[in-house]
């Protein structure tokens, strides 16, 4: 994306590049939680800390960590996301191409 935006090439009056400070762990739990329970899966502030943590609290890697997450959970009886569910996604997730 930097060399397209150098000038002379295309997207060169198209955006900006700024760094963006972390997102903290405590700003995140509540956020994942609601939008599990808006789907209809349960999951503790323990899974979804261990979500944050494995991903580095990167946005993209926590999304993706919560892809593998969600679905599993809704195909369970109870709809919950346990410890188990949640290690078999950060694992699955870390073998996906989006995760570099």
């Amino acid at each position: 994306m930097r060399a397209l935006r150098q000038p002379g090439e295309p997207l060169e009056r198209i955006g900006q590049e700024f760094e963006l400070g972390d997102i903290a762990v405590e700003d995140w739990i509540p956020g994942l939680r609601d939008r599990f329970a808006e789907g209809g899966v349960k999951i503790e502030d323990r899974e979804l800390f261990e979500v944050v943590q494995a991903s580095g609290g990167h946005p993209r890697r926590t999304m993706l960590i919560a892809s593998y997450v969600y679905p599993t959970a809704l195909a369970q009886p109870d709809r919950i996301a346990t410890n188990a569910l949640v290690e078999f996604a950060i694992r699955d997730a870390r073998r996906d191409r989006a995760w570099n």
